[in-house]
């Protein structure tokens, strides 16, 4: 068919044999592709003057769509429907398939080069199966868990990006995969709220890095790497659960406010800010190189019932605070296995909240610069 005012389409064909049909539209189409007859196999659809979405249903796990032609084309399924389909995308437009319905999981894995796959809610728990690297856009907001797999190995990228028109705000929900090299999320300008990643499922050194950036806050209960890496770019970021991964990286614009961060395994930890940061434990590890920089206004690290405990370490322990009157304490011990460099800022240290103070121990040297006043029990450096 070769129309560019196509409106409904039902389709047939015959058991046993490979039906195919080419359809050249515009604007939008519904396709039903069974008409109570027999499943058309073989699809061809393409934009014709202008771009054109097809809503697809009733059709096959056998169905094979071909996106052809220079127009944008947006096809539109229920996850069941697209389950085991294959959809190559052989066009120079853009391709996008929109998947609703989510009652059930979803293999993708014969989605070739196709652009864009968008998702609706999943209200749930739901699993989606790619081939390989896949963008996907997410328009509603999230209320269940999204399982991301990949029947390709430990490689490639899934990046999500939010689009969700004139909204401010979006729930992304838990999303967990481990079968990415890169599981990357792009807010735009959204705040972003209920967000659990957890990318830390497999077996050691298959990871996925972590990856969120937008222009607006973030709110998190888990950022969970294993031995992938954490990377979150926003303005005010909260995590009221644990933050780890080999290496973790998280600038703001405004206040920071973690629980624990890193643990064992985490290598480096950078946390910069304009604002202040504030946390219950930071844990950059002992080893050479395991570095840990924070950059902010203030600093305040405090765990209850934590008393003695390291609640900063690192092997280069860097804190720059800009704020030199407003009090940063930190409730119970700095401890660096080399270096501890502290510029600006009102430094205490105390235990676990009281009167008493904490200590610093640095394994090299420990540097105060004149900018900084820091209060402490015991300032130990082996370099003197």
């Amino acid at each position: 068919a070769n129309d560019s005012a196509l409106g409904d389409i039902n389709l047939g064909g015959n058991d046993g044999t490979n039906d195919s049909v080419s359809i050249i539209a515009n604007n939008a189409v519904d396709l039903d592709l069974d008409d109570a007859v027999a499943d058309v196999d073989l699809v061809t659809l393409s934009g014709n003057t202008n771009d054109v979405v097809y809503t697809i249903s009733d059709s096959a796990s056998a169905l094979a769509v071909t996106i052809a032609g220079s127009k944008n084309v947006g096809i539109t399924m229920d996850v069941d429907d697209a389950t085991g389909v294959a959809i190559v995308d052989s066009s120079t437009g853009t391709s996008t398939v929109t998947l609703t319905s989510f009652d059930v999981d979803a293999d993708l894995t014969k989605f070739s080069n196709v652009d864009v796959v968008s998702i609706g809610a999943v209200a749930t728990t739901s699993t989606l199966s790619f081939n390989d690297s896949q963008d996907v856009t997410m328009t509603v907001g999230q209320a269940g868990t999204t399982n991301f797999a990949q029947a390709n190995g430990n490689d490639g990228t899934l990046e999500i990006t939010i689009d969700a028109g004139t909204a401010t705000t979006f729930a992304l929900g838990t999303l967990v995969s481990n079968d990415f090299e890169d599981f990357k999320v792009n807010g735009n300008t959204l705040d972003l709220t209920d967000v659990s990643i957890d990318s830390s499922l497999s077996d050691a050194g298959n990871d996925s890095n972590i990856t969120i950036v937008t222009s607006g806050d973030i709110t998190a209960t888990l950022l969970k790497a294993g031995d992938g890496n954490v990377t979150v770019s926003g303005n005010e970021v909260t995590n009221t659960g644990a933050t780890s991964g080999v290496s973790i990286d998280i600038d703001g614009i405004g206040a920071v406010t973690l629980e624990e961060v890193g643990g064992t395994g985490t290598n480096v930890v950078d946390i910069s800010t304009t604002g202040a940061i504030d946390a219950d434990n930071i844990d950059g590890g002992a080893g050479a190189g395991n570095d840990t920089n924070l950059t902010g206004s203030t600093l305040t690290v405090i765990k209850a019932g934590d008393a003695g405990a390291n609640d900063i370490t690192g092997d280069d322990i860097t804190i720059s605070l800009s704020n030199d009157t407003a009090v940063s304490q930190i409730d119970g011990q700095i401890v660096a296995t080399n270096d501890v460099t502290i510029s600006g800022g009102n430094v205490d240290v105390v235990v676990d909240g009281g009167a008493a103070k904490g200590v610093i121990t640095a394994g090299n040297n420990l540097t105060i610069n004149e900018s900084a006043d820091v209060s402490a029990v015991g300032i130990t450096s082996t370099s003197g």
